[in-house]
């Protein structure tokens, strides 16, 4: 903060009043939307910090000074443009009452716990700042691809960040899946009949309509306001549901964020593709059909929808092992919910083969894609984050 600023005025009142920083962080927020409101309004961008620097926040440790309590920290303002967070006693919030609210209405209705809430702070926030500077600075609408390996919180994200977007920065959203456009379970039937049995399992690249994908994405960021139908996949009957049942929505919007598990993947052909690398491959992909399929398909339709992205963020994950964990976890959860059909969950066996599907391509999503993305959040194996870094090929983070 510069001397004279407006925000140092509001420091200096609160604290010669004896106001807590609840009050503090309050009235500072509200000036800030106000700030961030008029530098919409006029147009004004950022000038760049520095093209390839890095920037770290924090989430799980703090780096202010690694040897003292958060809790004896000093308030210390991140480096994140309007200054919407500020850390305060070392716990970095946003106290307006219109945002807590909304994440606490948000949190309630994805049944997350009332520990959840650091994510608030330690990504959804700083994730939803990403995305108004990057909107910001094209003056357009932004496409986004979020990518995360399964299990890492993608759909959380997003649910979440739709409304605070709105809240926080009067920004429209609208989120598309990989999921969404899964192709039908008939003509993944004709494919296994026609080119390979394992086309039958949905998920690696070339079960999708990616076609159909391309297509919603240029609806909803058509800046003269296109309609997009947006058909919806039942995974409990493995198959898109009848038409009837998919959702029109209509442009433009100011972010359209692509979420799902290779998004952004690259076509990787310099990668090993011939060497098994799991039983499946090695028992039922033997003479390499299949994996041909998915290196021609990713190297080619997957790169074409891959490149609407403006930018690229990714949920990075600590490793495949933590992944089969994860995925581990949510059976067992689901074998011991009572109302769970347990027909309709796997054993361990049958949940291998499954995700050995998913092995090859997590592995390479967890090698490559940290240092091409805009946007990075480490998750560790609990599920905290570790840090958020952004990659800073664009513009930077000023305040």
């Amino acid at each position: 903060m510069q001397p004279g600023s407006p925000t140092l005025a509001i420091s200096r009142k609160y604290t010669q009043q004896g106001t807590n920083g609840v009050d503090f962080l309050a009235a500072m927020t509200a000036l800030l939307r106000e700030r961030a409101h008029l530098e919409r309004t006029l147009g004004q961008d950022r000038a760049p910090t520095g093209a390839g620097s890095q920037e770290q926040y924090p989430g799980s440790s703090s780096p202010l000074d690694p040897g003292m309590p958060r809790s004896r920290q000093s308030p210390v303002p991140t480096s994140i443009s309007s200054g919407i967070l500020f850390r305060w006693r070392g716990e970095m919030s946003i106290l307006d009452t219109d945002v807590g609210q909304c994440w606490n209405r948000g949190r309630q209705r994805l049944g997350l716990p009332e520990s959840a809430t650091p994510l608030l702070d330690q990504l959804h926030l700083p994730f939803v700042k990403s995305l108004q500077q990057w909107h910001q600075r094209k003056s357009a609408p932004v496409v986004i691809g979020l990518q995360g390996c399964q299990g890492a919180g993608k759909s959380t994200l997003c649910e979440l960040v739709v409304p605070l977007a709105q809240d926080l920065f009067d920004l429209k959203v609208a989120i598309v899946a990989l999921d969404d456009v899964y192709l039908p379970l008939q003509q993944r039937q004709q494919l296994a009949q026609q080119r390979h049995p394992l086309w039958i399992t949905r998920g690696v690249p070339g079960t999708h309509d990616t076609e159909l994908a391309c297509e919603i994405i240029g609806a909803l960021a058509d800046p003269a306001g296109a309609a997009a139908t947006i058909p919806h996949f039942d995974k409990g009957i493995d198959d898109r549901l009848p038409t009837t049942q998919s959702s029109r929505i209509t442009g433009p919007y100011d972010v359209v964020i692509f979420e799902g598990w290779c998004t952004g993947l690259g076509a990787c052909a310099e990668f090993d593709w011939e060497t098994p690398i799991n039983d499946l491959e090695r028992s039922e992909d033997a003479d390499m059909v299949w994996r041909k399929r998915i290196r021609d398909q990713l190297a080619g339709p997957y790169q074409q929808l891959f490149g609407l992205f403006d930018h690229l963020a990714i949920l990075k994950v600590p490793s495949w092992e933590t992944v089969s964990l994860w995925r581990g976890q949510q059976e067992a959860r689901l074998r011991a919910d009572r109302g769970h059909d347990a027909s309709r969950s796997m054993d361990a066996a049958a949940l291998q083969r499954f995700l050995d599907h998913y092995e090859r391509l997590t592995r390479w999503t967890i090698e490559t894609l940290p240092a091409v993305a805009d946007f990075v959040a480490d998750i560790a194996e609990d599920r905290s984050i570790v840090s958020i870094q952004t990659n800073q090929k664009t513009p930077g983070w000023n305040l």
